[in-house]
């Protein structure tokens, strides 16, 4: 166990026990420091073959005839070792207890005879004593087990077990591999619950005569813990305690059990002690209390003890050192403060934010030390934080590794550190981030494969920012079956060339494929993408063809970019279908790293058919909306767009706001069928909550949209123009209500006050029909679950995040804004977001939600997901 800062190591009051080996006698297992340590006259175990026995009794007679005349207490001049025994003899000599200079002692000879030969199979065939007194080893070639066999196991097979011991079949071993063997297959039973087995080793002889070795496996009962304790917390939540053991069942072990392992409860006596301690309580201890087992033995229940002891807090808080930074501007927003309470984590956020406040001007080798002072009248701790700055670092080149078929200018484009710059730590992070968010340079499971670094040169002020890309992966070409809870089932084929390069062809139309989809020569590097989707559903189907170029122009800082887009989809509704094909041509401009604007032509055919109800309102003649809009209407729209990004990480964002405005023109000057104005809102916060026990960060994101809609002519629009809320996806998304669940509907119902049973239309029943004014938005926190290591970026890939929320939301027919409140949804409710990196990085959203205020017209769901599947 490590010692808490400024204290001196202390072995915890439960230390781990580690199984060593012993002597079998009538069933008894003596356990001892050390094999040596025994005595002789213990060393004759009933597990030896008779050969064993007559081999130690020559030994004996041996040492008789050599070394017995020796007086013990004589002085010892040299130790000397003869003989071929296929082991390192400075090894055997630095672990003799027979040393030059050291008094004679039989027992010690006898005790060496015994380690030789148990630890390294080494027989001693003589000990004299040389004139001078000199103590001579004579001894003889290591043997070899012609054989191994395995006896008594049951749980695990043969195969299994050697594996683990690193014993082949029917191969000879040395006594050193069958020792290992041994301890290796114990530690495998213990390891998996099998707290009392015990493992030991027989020399036998086959019916050939040939001396081999048998590894006899008592497993005993495999023992599971049903529940773990924590006695002693005063301040800190025992869950959280917990949380970070590796005893305690988890949340399957009702179903498959949890193993006993001894090893994992001393761990866990460690892990738990440094929770503790890192709380602030620096005197604290962990004992484990005496195992409470049930009558059969095979299960037990763990109770950890803690004694806090008092808790430290922080008292003065010096910096030294510092020349470039003011102390006051180091502290201001540090995680320790004077008087709060004394945490390890705490105190190591402030030492990574020095380093990085020192990173964000170039000090890229600051050091910061914590020497800590401890009072001693009370639980305080002085803080002193030495830094030593080191040089100033500034960029002396630029270097871009591994674009193989990717142009240096497409990388370099989103780079923000150039030559001559000081080297900033937050334009390095931002450039890595701003290449990862791309999405050009990942494998086929959806892992970024960037990393921007700074390497050393050989002037100590200068530096050199490498940006190491993987540009292996082309083109993805992928059958696509899946499910949403919005669009039902789906599957169809789809074409993503994420860095696209029109320009690029291939070298020959035999060698297209291979070139686009493998080795990346064709149709790539050039950063733009090019999509294609041809995916059939029962409730959706979708054909989209879609070509971006983010950057027009590669000298400008501040790039155009333009999009190209032609679709045709199709959604089944219960009483109609909508077919909408159409095409867009959109410019963006990036005015800074923050805001940018978009803007452009789209042109839709919408047509509304198969109307299911198509009759009349038995007293007003009035049809229902879906009936007034069968047909064909075309849309002729100006679109524009403005976005306001300011957060900490373009691809996993953790603190910041984003803010999107979109304005759409239909129809008036433009032509067309339509005439609308649609205006759409929204706004989202990402606010860090604290990092986990990994460092992860936790985050509360809400957010918010608003739709507005305004006929700008005096005949009616259509139905579909409107705003729908409701769903699992899309801005206007309330999860716990089914898709479009919210709001008016319409449909046609027969009355029975009216003679010969009439129709009238009704808006408690039929299909959502929209509004003109939309609100939704959610309270949600998201905290990871399960991380996996990227070794190519060194760092952690959040892979399985769990969600909490409360979502809200409204429609109302007509644009009052004063009315946007009234009847306001509420739901809350859980959820998981999962990336199957086996599935190409595709994610798995699933929600459920309960609505707790909603309108007896509403349609509730309370399970929602987003399910692909990529072969």
């Amino acid at each position: 166990m490590s010692a808490e800062p400024g204290r001196a190591p202390r072995r915890p009051p439960h230390s781990p026990r580690t199984s060593r080996p012993g002597l079998r006698l009538r069933g008894l297992r003596l356990r001892s420091p050390s094999l040596r340590s025994l005595s002789l006259s213990l060393s004759l175990s009933l597990s030896l073959s008779l050969p064993s026995l007559r081999l130690l009794a020559l030994t004996l007679a041996l040492l008789g005839s050599g070394a017995a005349a020796a007086q013990d207490g004589e002085i010892i001049r040299d130790v000397v070792i003869d003989g071929r025994a296929d082991v390192d003899l400075g090894l055997l000599e630095a672990n003799l207890r027979t040393r030059a200079g050291q008094p004679y002692n039989r027992s010690y000879v006898d005790e060496d005879i015994r380690w030789m030969h148990d630890t390294h199979g080494i027989l001693v065939e003589e000990v004299f004593i040389d004139p001078g007194f000199v103590v001579r080893f004579r001894l003889q070639r290591i043997g070899q087990y012609a054989w191994v066999r395995l006896e008594g196991n049951d749980r695990f097979s043969e195969s299994t077990l050697r594996g683990v011991a690193r014993l082949r079949e029917e191969q000879p071993a040395s006594p050193d591999q069958v020792t290992k063997a041994r301890m290796l297959i114990a530690e495998h039973y213990r390891g998996r619950g099998h707290a009392f087995v015990q493992v030991d080793v027989q020399k036998a002889v086959d019916e050939i005569g040939r001396q081999g070795a048998r590894i006899l496996i008592f497993e005993g009962p495999e023992v599971e813990t049903t529940d773990v304790f924590i006695e002693g917390l005063t301040a800190l939540q025992v869950d959280d305690a917990i949380d970070i053991m590796r005893s305690p069942p988890g949340f399957w072990s009702w179903l498959v059990g949890k193993d006993y392992v001894a090893a994992n409860v001393d761990r866990d006596i460690v892990l738990l002690e440094a929770f503790v301690r890192g709380e602030g309580f620096l005197d604290a201890e962990v004992s484990v209390a005496p195992l409470a087992w049930n009558e059969d033995r095979d299960e037990l229940e763990l109770t950890f003890l803690v004694e806090e002891g008092e808790r430290y807090r922080v008292g003065d808080m010096l910096v030294e050192g510092n020349v470039a930074i003011d102390a006051g501007e180091l502290l201001k927003d540090a995680a320790l403060q004077p008087g709060g309470y004394y945490r390890s984590h705490d105190r190591s956020r402030v030492i990574r934010g020095m380093r990085g406040a020192y990173g964000d001007i170039g000090y890229l080798d600051a050091q910061v030390r914590v020497e800590e002072v401890y009072s001693l009248d009370e639980p305080r701790v002085d803080l002193n934080l030495v830094l030593e700055e080191g040089v100033q670092k500034r960029v002396r080149d630029v270097i871009v590794r591994g674009n193989v078929n990717t142009r240096d200018g497409v990388v370099r484009r989103y780079l923000t550190v150039y030559p001559g710059d000081v080297a900033d730590l937050r334009e390095i992070r931002y450039s890595e981030d701003a290449l990862v968010a791309l999405d050009y340079f990942s494998d086929l499971a959806g892992t970024p494969k960037v990393r921007v670094t700074t390497e050393a040169t050989s002037d100590p002020g200068l530096v050199d920012v490498v940006v190491d890309v993987d540009d292996a992966s082309s083109g993805l070409f992928s059958f696509v079956v899946g499910a949403a809870s919005d669009d039902g089932l789906f599957g169809g084929i789809t074409i993503d060339k994420r860095n696209f390069d029109i320009n690029r062809r291939a070298s020959t139309w035999g060698r297209f494929f291979t070139e686009f989809f493998g080795s990346g020569e064709a149709y790539h590097g050039g950063g733009q993408r090019l999509f294609m989707e041809l995916v059939p559903g029962t409730e959706v189907s979708t054909f989209d063809i879609t070509f971006q170029d983010p950057w027009l122009d590669e000298t400008r800082e501040d790039p155009w970019g333009l999009t190209v887009q032609a679709y045709k989809r199709r959604r089944f509704f219960d009483e109609y279908d909508q077919d909408t094909d159409g095409g867009a041509v959109l410019l963006d401009h990036r005015f800074s790293r923050e805001a940018s604007i978009s803007f452009g032509p789209r042109i839709e055919r919408v047509e509304i058919s198969d109307v299911d109800d198509v009759r009349r309102d038995s007293v007003t003649g009035e049809q229902t909306q879906f009936a007034q809009a069968e047909g064909i209407h075309m849309r002729h729209v100006l679109e524009a767009g403005w976005t306001y990004r300011d957060v900490d990480s373009l691809s996993e964002p953790t603190d910041g706001f984003i803010t999107r405005v979109r304005l759409e023109s239909v129809g008036g000057p433009l032509g067309g069928d339509v005439d609308v104005a649609k205006l759409e809102f929204g706004n989202e916060w990402f606010v860090p909550m604290g990092e986990d026990s990994d460092g992860h960060m936790r985050v509360f994101h809400p957010r918010i949209n608003i739709g507005l809609l305004q006929e700008t002519s005096s005949e009616d629009q259509p139905f579909f123009e409107n705003f729908f809320v409701g769903g699992a996806s899309g801005p206007f998304a309330v999860r716990g209500f089914d898709f479009q669940g919210i709001g008016p509907k319409e449909g046609m119902a027969t009355s029975g006050a009216i003679p010969g049973g009439g129709q009238v239309l009704v808006d408690t029943d039929g299909e959502p029909v929209g509004g003109e004014l939309a609100l939704a938005g959610s309270l949600e926190a998201v905290f990871p679950l399960v991380a996996e290591y990227n070794p190519f970026r060194d760092r952690d890939e959040i892979t399985v995040k769990g969600v909490t929320f409360i979502d809200y939301g409204n429609l109302r027919e007509n644009a009052k804004v004063s009315e946007l409140f009234d009847e306001m949804r509420v739901s809350a409710g859980v959820g998981v977001r999962l990336r199957l990196p086996a599935l190409g990085g595709v994610t798995l959203a699933l929600d459920w939600a309960n609505a707790l205020r909603k309108e007896d017209s509403d349609d509730t769901r309370p399970l929602s997901f987003e399910l692909s599947r990529r072969f």
